[in-house]
């Protein structure tokens, strides 16, 4: 009978401390709000919530590398920008220039304009952003343009910025020295000037319109570029949305759910350890 009565005080005992360590454990989350606070509450769930949560950081690395693009390639569409008024105000100079009789001192002067423009012209092409050389290619550590024309890289850099979109740098080549090397146009018309060779000046308007027509294809490629980091962005934002959507069901308590269960586990802690007690002074008694 002694014996009978001390394996049930034992067997109390171990129902005690489980209900102390689920009562702990409900306590836990209530106050965190988290179901979830360690592998060991539900190990399952932990996995799951692990890869949910390694899906969001990549998402968001994805945008950390999506905004350092966006603003390189808004800083080469603004540089572009600035390019194409300079062409626009040549081409004005030039229909101006090749108009009528100049003398010139007048010729002169337009040259010099367009050697001021020229000189504005490189100083864009060898535009930097974050210590790089926005039209260099790969090649952007150096100016790209010099004075030996353009020493840019065609090849270039292409990031990934999500699990199928990779941005590629705009061309420097092509935007200032593809079929049109523009600073050298600018060179051309600048000669033709000091010249007095009004007809030299004036046939160099067609390389101008076709400059133009360079620099806003440049720019359409970067505009496109822009939507593709957009639409990239959004497609990121929405999965680390998710993803935290997600991992907040598996954390989340019902906190009603945790404070019945803190209740009914307190109750039932409370009369094991009055059982407990009861049969431990029984057993002490029987022992005299």
């Amino acid at each position: 009978m002694r014996v009978t009565e001390h394996n049930k005080y034992l067997s109390l005992v171990d129902r005690l401390r489980t209900n102390q360590s689920r009562l702990q454990e409900t306590i836990e989350q209530i106050s965190s709000g988290k179901q979830v606070n360690r592998p060991s509450d539900d190990p399952v769930a932990a996995a799951m919530l692990s890869r949910i949560e390694a899906a969001d950081a990549r998402q968001k690395a994805y945008l950390e590398v999506n905004a350092r693009v966006r603003e390189e390639m808004q800083a080469a569409d603004a540089a572009l920008g600035n390019a194409d008024d300079i062409m626009v105000r040549v081409k004005e100079l030039t229909v101006q220039m090749a108009s009528g009789l100049k003398s010139q001192a007048v010729l002169d002067g337009g040259a010099d304009e367009i050697a001021e423009m020229r000189e504005a012209l490189v100083q864009t092409i060898n535009t930097k952003h974050q210590g790089r050389y926005l039209f260099g290619g790969i090649a952007d550590g150096q100016p790209p343009y010099d004075a030996g024309g353009y020493v840019g890289s065609t090849r270039l850099r292409e990031v990934e910025v999500a699990p199928t979109t990779k941005i590629e740098q705009l061309s420097g080549a092509e935007a200032f020295a593809g079929n049109i090397d523009i600073p050298f146009v600018l060179d051309q018309l600048e000669q033709a000037l000091r010249a007095g060779d009004q007809d030299a000046a004036r046939a160099l308007i067609t390389d101008i319109d076709g400059s133009i027509e360079q620099l806003n294809h440049s720019r359409q490629i970067a505009g496109s570029r822009l939507d593709a980091l957009d639409h990239a962005a959004a497609f990121s934002e929405a999965i680390s949305f998710q993803s935290e959507v997600d991992a907040s069901r598996l954390e989340s308590t019902d906190v009603a759910e945790a404070a019945s269960r803190l209740e009914s586990i307190t109750s039932a802690l409370q009369a094991t350890a009055e059982v407990a007690g009861r049969l431990k002074s029984s057993d002490l008694l029987m022992k005299l």
